[in-house]
């Protein structure tokens, strides 16, 4: 029974890679689901000890975060974001983008800034008549890099905040620096495969008026704008405070419903119900599998083993099943953020480590743009490193 279970669990990790089994159509959810169904179904772990492995609270807290987000985006703040992202030199619209993007997927999820400013960007570079792939080429490994600073990053740092009791404040103080330094060796290492970023040249300032005219500023919706700038100071506030992230965000999605501005299901709209079940069906399988794994796990423990398993475990079954994997093996607090951020950065090293990427790839092909292998990995596989290095130097 346990061969055949560890097979349907490296079937569907390889589904979470792929995205889909496209012979009978299924996604990354719904392969989920059915491998927990079967772990289930089969006896091999029962009904109430698959419920009981479910921690809610980080269902709540990724829920709440997502219904924030959605508020976020119909208020037209991303939008006033996207009019500051704008540059008329090359090398400042890389760092805008760089460090903006960094910023916004620390706040708002990697994966949301990914879906939502994808096509800024292309936008912007279209119609300044650049090539845009050096920058949705960082673009995509800012937010990956940027997320890593903070437990509303991504769904594994909230993962491993929630398991592993870290407030806000310590997550963000063990990581920003960290963080700031990996984003600076991105911008020297694309500058690098792309020294024409340097050139003086201006690029036409008219441009400007027809990205970002003043129609377009319509679309902010002020009594909206304002509602999620006191939302997002609140949720910052009470994370600072130390009160727990799942009653936090439970708290700032009630005020987000609170409401006679937009309707609830618009709201609803936005929020990924298939990420929810593929974290609930994942727990399940965790919980399935952890005691047949764990004598391999052990012999991999060490800070630079912990380091190195999580990356390569990251490449082979993606980041969030390894971090649930390697969290039932962790014994040092600060061991949290080796596993955290190392599973993050693992998302930059190939174009399908990480979900940020395969969005920023969607929208590529239906723009027509073509980022090869290569091109992403002669950077991704450079940055990958020498991020994982920084961490190793910088964490206790």
């Amino acid at each position: 029974m346990e061969y055949f279970i560890l097979l349907i669990v490296f079937l569907c990790y390889i589904g979470l890679v792929v995205g889909s089994f496209p012979v009978i159509r299924l996604n990354r959810a719904s392969i989920v689901f059915l491998v927990s169904s079967i772990i289930i179904l089969t006896g091999f772990i029962n009904l109430d000890d698959a419920i009981k492995s479910i921690d809610f609270k980080i269902i709540i807290f990724l829920f709440g975060v997502m219904v924030v987000n959605s508020l976020i985006y119909f208020s037209g703040f991303f939008h006033w974001v996207s009019f500051k992202m704008f540059s008329n030199r090359k090398i400042f619209l890389l760092i805008k983008i760089v460090f903006i993007s960094a910023i916004l997927s620390a706040l708002f999820l990697n994966d949301t800034i990914a879906f939502v400013f994808t096509p800024v960007i292309i936008k912007i570079c279209r119609d300044l008549k650049i090539d845009p792939k050096p920058y949705l080429i960082s673009f995509m490994m800012s937010i990956n890099i940027g997320s890593m600073a903070t437990i509303t990053g991504n769904p594994q740092n909230i993962i491993v905040a929630t398991k592993g009791n870290i407030s806000y404040l310590e997550f963000l103080s063990a990581l920003f620096l960290p963080t700031i330094i990996s984003l600076f060796f991105l911008i020297v290492l694309v500058i690098l495969f792309y020294p024409d970023l340097l050139s003086n040249q201006i690029l036409q300032e008219e441009k400007k008026l027809d990205l970002f005219n003043e129609k377009n500023n319509r679309i902010i919706h002020k009594p909206l704008f304002i509602k999620s700038f006191f939302i997002i100071l609140l949720v910052l506030i009470l994370l600072i405070l130390g009160i727990e992230p799942a009653l936090v965000m439970l708290i700032a999605s009630s005020l987000v419903f609170f409401t006679r501005r937009i309707k609830s299901s618009k709201i609803l709209s936005m929020v990924d119900f298939e990420l929810l079940i593929i974290f609930s069906g994942l727990f399940v399988i965790t919980e399935a599998i952890k005691d047949i794994i764990s004598p391999f796990i052990e012999l991999l423990y060490s800070k630079l083993g912990l380091l190195i398993s999580t990356f390569i475990l990251s490449q082979f079954i993606s980041n969030v099943p390894a971090v649930l994997i390697l969290l039932t093996k962790i014994k040092n607090h600060y061991d949290l953020f080796i596993l955290s951020s190392s599973s993050t950065l693992a998302g930059n090293f190939t174009l399908l480590s990480s979900i940020a990427n395969l969005i920023v790839l969607n929208f590529c092909q239906k723009f027509n743009i073509r980022i090869g292998f290569w091109e992403h990995f002669k950077i991704g596989s450079l940055i990958t490193v020498i991020s994982l290095i920084v961490i190793y130097l910088f964490l206790p």
